[in-house]
């Protein structure tokens, strides 16, 4: 027991039973054996999130106990949390960065190519104009693959490229999800 009758601990070990964690003694009784949390350690991540989590724990258990420093440790839980919180801002705002400048330019991008080799392929007659002003084919039947032969080899190549046209990357992108 510790001079303010907690009780004591290892520094490398946490409290694991209800009535370690009471400052007031048995919290309540159990059955024949004290329910116990599992010993196997759990390795918390080295970043930002696996600190504030730790520190948030470790800073709850001293305030529940009423060990000192009190206002040291609020505020020190205020801080992970703002930091942790801090984070996710900053990962949602490059996030929205890389979609608006970087995402967005190949979508259009993408969107005109095929745009352009629906037209060709389908040929005039037999392709509509969408609601976004691109050329969509009207049915298979009116497809012509030989027609691909008149594009130039920078939009076949482009064409070619569109992501979601290679079954290798489709398969693993939807896997992985």
């Amino acid at each position: 027991m510790t001079s303010e009758g907690l009780p004591a601990m290892d520094e490398g070990r946490l409290l694991t039973t209800v009535d370690e964690l009471s400052p007031r003694g048995k919290v309540g009784e159990f059955e024949d054996h004290e329910e116990r949390v599992a010993d196997d350690d759990v390795p918390i991540g080295e970043h930002i999130f696996g600190f504030a989590m730790a520190s948030l724990i470790r800073d709850y258990v001293h305030v529940w106990l009423g060990v000192n420093a009190l206002h040291a440790r609020y505020i020190r839980m205020a801080l992970s949390c703002l930091m942790a919180f801090g984070c996710l801002g900053v990962q949602f705002f490059l996030l929205r960065a890389v979609n608006n400048l970087l995402c967005a330019s190949a979508v259009a991008q993408i969107r005109n190519d095929y745009s352009n080799y629906e037209l060709t392929v389908y040929g005039a007659k037999h392709s509509r104009t969408t609601e976004n002003g691109f050329y969509r084919g009207r049915g298979a039947e009116f497809l012509n693959v030989t027609n691909f032969q008149a594009l130039s080899d920078d939009d076949k190549h482009h064409i070619c490229q569109i992501p979601l046209a290679h079954p290798g990357f489709v398969h693993r992108t939807m896997v992985s999800l």
